[in-house]
């Protein structure tokens, strides 16, 4: 009974914690009510509203891996380091997107873009890319020497629905649906 209330508290706060960031995604005005991309950068959720989501993210996804993949402690101890070890790659990269999205923005609203700067961000973006693809590849290697073949094939499946069940609770929260039960997150409803 208290694993079930635990469970259920970790959801409604990773929900109520995601609500915050919903209201910096809603639509954006007719295109010639767009903000410019200063006021778009201001409109984002603050860097401790981040990571303070990520925060209640990551620890529903170990609680779910450690249960999913069966994991001991051993291996947990291996993995999770790891994996945020991967994040943390990943989250910077996704910075540097970011910020070549808001300079790419820049030099489009100039009325005439300079060729030469758009190219250099095209390049850069390119690289990003190319960066993440070697990141993924990196962590699928480490895997193979922390997981059997079978906690592989359930970590890959695990990933996909997971993303899958965040994304569809942060669509939720846009639209102000209630809050998932949590038979909707896989978590039983009795111990």
């Amino acid at each position: 009974m208290a694993r079930y209330f635990i469970q259920s508290f970790i959801i409604i706060s990773l929900v109520l914690g995601i609500w915050p960031l919903s209201q910096a995604s809603q639509p954006l005005p007719p295109v010639e009510r767009q903000p410019s991309f200063q006021q778009e950068r201001r409109n984002l959720p603050s860097a401790e509203e981040r990571e303070r989501v990520r925060k209640r993210i990551d620890l529903i996804r170990m609680w779910r891996l450690t249960e999913d993949l069966n994991l001991d402690e051993e291996t947990g101890s291996k993995l999770f380091p790891l994996l945020r070890q991967y994040e943390e790659k990943r989250r910077d990269l996704a910075k540097k997107r970011e910020e070549l999205i808001f300079a790419l923005k820049a030099q489009l609203k100039t009325g005439q873009p300079h060729e030469d700067g758009i190219k250099g961000i095209l390049k850069k973006w390119e690289e990003i890319r190319a960066e993440e693809q070697d990141v993924n590849r990196k962590e699928k290697e480490d895997l193979k020497g922390i997981l059997s073949i079978e906690q592989q094939a359930k970590y890959l499946l695990f990933q996909q629905e997971f993303t899958k069940e965040m994304r569809r609770m942060i669509a939720d929260v846009r639209e102000r649906k209630p809050v998932p039960s949590p038979s909707r997150m896989n978590v039983p409803a009795k111990p």
